[in-house]
Formats: structure tokens, C-alpha cells, sequence
């Protein structure tokens, strides 16, 4: 009995398995300190949220939506706002960086996935590139799968932790 109940646990651990973050491989920064960052558009709950843990690390937050005021344009999408030109403006209006974000919502509305990247405003450098997976665990929907997924909150202090070792504050 014993070693079926040691049997069962062991199984039960290896069926699961945690949320992973994953930088993918670039060195930290080393450039000015990065200290507004604009969270662009289309980016979702999870970038707002990641924004929100982001700014209780001491960054400023900065919404970058809006129309461009030298060209009047909606800045709308996250490509026009990541565009050479526009990014220049941000730079020249205080912000330091630009965080995209890209994200999968599963069958439970929680985050699936996401892809995360961190653009220098004044340069147009990548500065952090990262992928994040939400833990599952048993059958979807089971008490040991709720148990190990994250939910939105988690998964933005998750990764709201490597951008800030990322960029060295």
C-alpha cells in the first residue's frame, strides 16, 4: 500500500508542471538606465498588467496611444507605434523603451502563453526578448490544473521580474 500511495504521488508530480519564463539569451543592458517605458498598444490585459507590476518596480509607465501630433496619425497598433520614426518620438518625449506584448488566452480565460520584447526608444535596440508558458497539471479544468496555472496577476509579476533583472534596475 505504501509503495502504491509513493507510486501515485510520484506520477502525480511528474503530470505536472509550473509556469516557465524563458529569456532568450540576450545579456542584461547595460546602456542608460531604462526609466519610462511605453506599453504599446494591443497589447492586451496581460501588458497592462505586467505595466502595473512594472511601475511598482519603480519604472514609469507611459501610454503611447493617441495621435501623432507631428504627422497626425493614430498610433493605434503596436507596429506603428514600434516603427523607426515613432519610436524616435517616444525617445524625445522621456520614454526610454517600448513593451510589446503578445499573448494566448486558454480555455479558462487565463494566459496560455505569451511573447514579451522590450525595444530601446532612442536606438531601436532590442533590449529583452522572453517567452512565457502558464504551469497545467491533470486533466483541463481539474482541481490539480487550476492549482498549478497562473492567473493573469501571477503571470505579469512573473514576467515583470525578468524584464526588471533584464534591464538592470
Amino acid at each position: 500500500m505504501r509503495n502504491a500511495a509513493l507510486l501515485l504521488s510520484l506520477t502525480i508530480l511528474v503530470a505536472c508542471a509550473s509556469s516557465q519564463v524563458r529569456s532568450t539569451g540576450l545579456s542584461r543592458y547595460q546602456g542608460p538606465p531604462i526609466t519610462a517605458i511605453a506599453i504599446a498598444p494591443g497589447s492586451g490585459a496581460l501588458g497592462e498588467a505586467i505595466g502595473v507590476e512594472l511601475f511598482g518596480f519603480g519604472f514609469q509607465i507611459v501610454d503611447p496611444t493617441g495621435v501623432d501630433r507631428t504627422s497626425g496619425q493614430d498610433l493605434a497598433t503596436a507596429s506603428a507605434v514600434a516603427a523607426t520614426p515613432r519610436l524616435g518620438r517616444l525617445s524625445e518625449q522621456g520614454t526610454t523603451a517600448l513593451l510589446v506584448v503578445e499573448s494566448v488566452l486558454a480555455y479558462d480565460s487565463t494566459p496560455q502563453s505569451a511573447s514579451v520584447r522590450v525595444t530601446n526608444a532612442s536606438t531601436g535596440e532590442t533590449l529583452a526578448t522572453l517567452s512565457w508558458k502558464n504551469g497545467w497539471g491533470g486533466a483541463r479544468g481539474s482541481p490539480a490544473d487550476r492549482m498549478m496555472r497562473k492567473d493573469l496577476g501571477e503571470a505579469a509579476r512573473e514576467i515583470a521580474i525578468v524584464i526588471k533583472q533584464s534591464l538592470r534596475r
